[in-house]
């Protein structure tokens, strides 16, 4: 199955951290690489390096780091290179305009290439989305039974998504059903039956049950329910963001569709 990055990168919950400290680290190492270059570059050009900077974070950790980087460059700049050295002036017109422009300048440099960035990524993850729906798509098509349809659906729903996946399918009697499952999360059968009966999401993120730790999705076939797809973040109460929520929705009807197939072709 194909990775899907978005979700692989919101799974790291200290990864906004390690982008507010690379930029710290970044304003303070461009510092000390210009100093020793003071008495050769003019303010210009230090400023030029100032918002190189600026871009290399936006492009690598963001907007917010970015915006970060970009007053930590400022105060920098006005400190150690603007006379007179080592202490803030803001006495004159002349450094308050080129405080003010500088960083008028890095933060809109910053937003833009955050933009681009982001803008990127949705791309990347919209290209990688249709390669993992195309590659389950293909191996449902191949299922000739329900046992084979339910380890595809939940290896293809758990495929690098940081969430535990399990499908719930009713009995004879149209009783969904639970058996126990040792290497999969605890579901609430009670929980499970509501979404399965009135046929909407429930759960985590939903409007029915929302302190539940699981996000139970009905499994709508173009006849009828066909059971239902438990998931469960690896991150307690962590809710699926509106991407993960349609992307989850668009495997839990191919599922529908593979089992619904399966169910005429064993009853024919």
């Amino acid at each position: 199955m194909t990775e899907l990055r978005y979700f692989r990168e919101t799974g790291d919950p200290y990864r906004a951290l390690k982008g507010y400290g690379a930029a710290l680290l970044v304003s303070v190492g461009v510092t000390l690489a210009v100093m020793p270059l003071l008495s050769s570059l003019d303010h210009a050009n230090i400023a030029v390096l100032f918002l190189l900077a600026v871009v290399g974070v936006a492009a690598w950790h963001g907007r917010g780091p970015a915006v970060l980087v970009a007053f930590c460059n400022v105060l920098s700049f006005n400190f150690v290179f603007v006379p007179p050295h080592f202490a803030f002036s803001f006495e004159t017109l002349q450094s308050i305009l080129t405080f003010t422009v500088m960083l008028l300048v890095g933060l809109i440099v910053g937003q833009l290439t955050a933009r681009f960035r982001h803008q990127a990524e949705l791309a990347l993850a919209g290209e990688e989305r249709a390669h993992h729906l195309y590659a389950m798509a293909r191996e449902l098509s191949g299922a000739l039974a329900i046992e084979q349809v339910i380890a595809i659906g939940e290896r293809g729903v758990e495929a690098d998504l940081r969430i535990k996946a399990r499908l719930l399918l009713p009995d004879d009697r149209d009783r969904l059903q639970a058996p126990p499952r040792p290497d999969k999360p605890e579901v609430r059968l009670d929980i499970a039956r509501q979404c399965f009966e009135r046929n909407e999401p429930t759960g985590l993120g939903a409007a029915a049950w929302p302190e539940s730790p699981s996000l139970y999705l009905p499994l709508k076939g173009p006849l009828r329910t066909r059971g239902v797809l438990v998931v469960t973040p690896d991150r307690p109460s962590q809710i699926p963001t509106p991407e993960q929520r349609r992307l989850l929705d668009t495997l839990a009807a191919l599922i529908a569709i593979a089992l619904e197939r399966v169910h005429f072709a064993e009853v024919a």
